[in-house]
């Protein structure tokens, strides 16, 4: 894949640009597509494919801007399609399609914001379409659906903000459209749709 990764400071500034023609692959435990630090700007309007345990389609630390038009595929456990740590902007416009256990569509940690108006499509036990930690904003206007045992469609753990005028579809045992645990805001203006016990 690509790996931006500093040995300063972790402080990256770099511009990575995937056009609609360009295209990652990549094979083995770990084998992120794209990997960062730091302030980088990622945009993906080709495809990510990633094969392997924990091989994430784009992995980013902290204050990077990330838009995906295009498309990123998963086929591990624990590959998650876009994985952040804290102060990111996530658009995603285009696909995200993840195939393992625990493999979440986008997973975000604290103070970051997304925007879907694209598709998170996931197929594993575990792995939730959005997976947030605290303090993130959530719009999404597109559509989500999983398709495992317990994969929720958003899952927020702390005071996150989710406004959804999108789809969200789950199909599997356990799996709650969205699931809330601590002082969180939810607006729904959109769809919610689950099958299973």
């Amino acid at each position: 894949g690509i790996d931006t990764a500093s040995t300063y400071q972790h402080v990256d500034r770099n511009t990575i640009t995937v056009s609609n023609t360009g295209s990652i692959t990549t094979t083995g435990e770990g084998a992120h597509g794209i990997n960062t630090d730091e302030f980088n700007t990622t945009i993906v309007s080709g495809s990510i494919l990633t094969s392997g345990v924990d091989a994430h389609g784009i992995r980013n630390d902290d204050y990077n801007n990330t838009t995906v038009s295009g498309s990123i595929v998963t086929e591990g456990d624990g590959a998650i399609g876009i994985d952040d740590d804290d102060f990111n902007t996530i658009i995603v416009s285009g696909s995200i399609t993840t195939g393992g256990s625990y493999a979440n569509g986008i997973e975000i940690y604290e103070l970051n914001t997304l925007l879907l108006s694209g598709s998170i499509l996931t197929s594993g036990d575990g792995a939730s379409g959005i997976d947030s930690s605290a303090n993130n904003d959530i719009n999404v206007s597109g559509s989500i659906t999983t398709k495992g045992i317990n994969a929720h469609g958003i899952e927020n753990n702390d005071h996150s903000n989710s406004t959804v005028s999108g789809s969200i579809v789950t199909e599997g045992d356990g799996a709650r459209g969205v699931r809330n645990w601590d002082a969180n805001t939810m607006l729904l203006s959109g769809s919610i749709l689950t099958s299973g016990l």
